[in-house]
């Protein structure tokens, strides 16, 4: 799941392998969203009973959560 954001250059462009993030794309939504789903199964196929943070950007932001301010 890791090398979907680029390393090792997996995904063929032309005659060159590059990184297989498509940021920037218009496929960009669907892209991610499968990549969140696989990295939820993955997951949970190890049993872990963890969640992925998630970032509501449509509520007003006041200051950063601490999960991304405090080491």
């Amino acid at each position: 799941i890791a090398a979907y954001h680029g390393y090792p250059p997996q995904c063929k462009h032309g005659d060159r392998d590059v990184a297989c993030c498509v940021h920037g794309d218009l496929n960009f939504p669907a892209w991610h969203r499968l990549l969140v789903v696989q990295l939820e199964q993955a997951l949970k196929e190890k049993g872990l009973a963890i969640g992925i943070p998630y970032w509501d950007w449509t509520e007003e932001l006041h200051h950063l959560p601490d999960l991304v301010s405090k080491r």
